[in-house]
């Protein structure tokens, strides 16, 4: 794994730093926004990014964070979702 990450080119630290996973990372994101931008009901998103309604409907609200895998998720789906939706076909 180290070498693939290796020949890649990528910062590792960079990644782990934008996904809030470092102390004082940024780890807000507009969970609401992406699901919106996504064209998607709150049912439609967690079906499809193996969510629970409730955590979405807490984070939506601002009364919980993503946070660790879901937070990544979250992170790639904000930038790029189409690369996470033809993944996921």
């Amino acid at each position: 794994m180290t070498e693939l990450i290796s020949e890649s080119g990528v910062d590792v630290s960079k990644l782990f730093y934008s996904a809030g996973m470092v102390a004082g990372g940024n780890d807000e994101v507009d969970v609401k926004g992406i699901r919106k931008r996504l064209n998607m009901t709150q049912s439609e998103f967690a079906i499809s990014f193996g969510i629970s309604v409730a955590s979405l409907r807490e984070w939506e609200r601002n009364t919980r964070s993503p946070r660790g895998a879901t937070l990544v998720l979250l992170k790639v789906l904000e930038k790029e979702p189409e690369a996470v939706l033809r993944a996921l076909a």
